[in-house]
């Protein structure tokens, strides 16, 4: 018998948009390490923010418990739950009863204004970057 996987996990992959990723990838080392702090900050800011939403105790523990937050590139991090039941806390679901249980919707709005933020950081430093450089007047 194949183990299962379960495809309705929830979970936010934190990385910058694809045109400004290949900006920071081209970036000096020590400029790379900045960039990398700017992410990794949003990452762990919103982590904070979802294990503060979720109960401290549900039925076993496993909401808050299932949350990992991980590093899978040098720019990149992925904030995630692995509780089994973490979608049914997020989109909701309909009881044995036929009474519907709404979700909570704790990632998406979480990560909303974190990521608008870090991507206004980071279009910071590459201004700032290119400033320095003389490649952008800043007015």
């Amino acid at each position: 018998m194949t183990p299962r996987t379960n495809p309705a996990r929830t979970g936010v992959t934190w990385a910058g948009l694809d045109e400004l990723g290949l900006l920071l990838r081209s970036l000096p080392d020590v400029l790379q390490t900045e960039a990398g702090t700017v992410i990794a900050q949003a990452a762990q800011e919103h982590y904070a923010a979802v294990n503060a939403v979720f109960p401290a105790q549900d039925y076993n523990g496993n909401l808050r418990r299932g949350n990992r937050l991980e590093q899978t590139g040098p720019l990149t991090w992925r904030v995630r739950n692995t509780a089994p039941h973490s979608h049914l806390y997020e989109r909701g679901y309909l009881h044995v009863s036929g009474r519907q249980v709404d979700g909570h919707d704790v990632w998406v709005p979480a990560a909303q204004d974190i990521r608008a933020r870090m991507v206004s950081d980071l279009e910071r430093l590459l201004a700032r970057v290119a400033t320095r450089s003389g490649v952008l007047e800043m007015a």
